[in-house]
């Protein structure tokens, strides 16, 4: 049954225990003891855990855990809580941020950015570009680019001139050739993405507005 610091409630996605973060941890895992002992149910069940705002270091979640291993009715399926931590803040700034680098990426060099990053200059021949968001080049292309590396699919390449040897987004990678049919060789800046169904595909700049609308929106747009 429910205790004073201890609450359980179905969801569509199924049962959270809710773990109140004003109380004291010793009077939390009292009250969760009591309620594991006397909450019953017909069979053995997966719930989520809810910590509310209250910070738990590995140990402290080690001994909630210790309460429900011993359960014979609960087993945890994940914790989550409104809390996070400095090194996930820091992550979650630095992809939102956007680097620049003026200069050439000269050949076996390879140029790596957290977010977004603005190039200016060119990437020569097995030169690299490696962002966890989008990699826009205010010069050539003529070596590798890999945009969305952390896993994001959503993520562009942009470029003044479109001659590279390998263009990667995530991980869909397209090996360019002359006989590629990805290049346009237009005398604008061009822009490669990946369309619904993860295939690789260059247009004009002037369609990303279509393609991507959050990013014209995040970035201003492009006139």
């Amino acid at each position: 049954m429910p205790t004073k610091h201890v609450t359980m409630k179905g969801t569509r996605d199924g049962l959270i225990i809710h773990l109140n973060d004003s109380c004291t941890f010793e009077q939390l895992l009292s009250s969760l003891e009591r309620f594991l002992t006397d909450e019953r149910v017909a069979e053995k069940i997966e719930v989520d855990v809810h910590l509310g705002y209250r910070y738990c270091s590995e140990e402290m979640i080690k001994q909630i855990e210790t309460l429900f291993q011993q359960s014979a009715y609960f087993t945890v399926r994940e914790y989550d809580s409104f809390v996070v931590t400095k090194e996930l803040c820091r992550r979650e700034v630095e992809k939102l941020k956007t680097e620049q680098y003026i200069g050439i990426v000269r050949s076996g060099q390879v140029l790596q950015a957290e977010g977004d990053i603005v190039i200016i200059g060119d990437i020569n021949p097995n030169g690299k570009v490696v962002a966890n968001g989008n990699i826009f080049i205010l010069g050539q292309l003529k070596g590798a680019a890999h945009a969305g590396a952390a896993g994001d699919v959503k993520s562009v390449i942009v470029a003044s001139h479109m001659d590279p040897t390998h263009l990667m987004i995530a991980d869909v990678t397209e090996l360019v050739n002359e006989d590629s049919s990805l290049l346009l060789h237009a005398n604008r800046m061009e822009c490669v993405h990946l369309l619904d169904n993860g295939q690789m595909t260059m247009s004009e700049l002037k369609d990303l507005r279509l393609a991507r609308p959050d990013l014209m929106t995040r970035i201003g747009g492009f006139q």
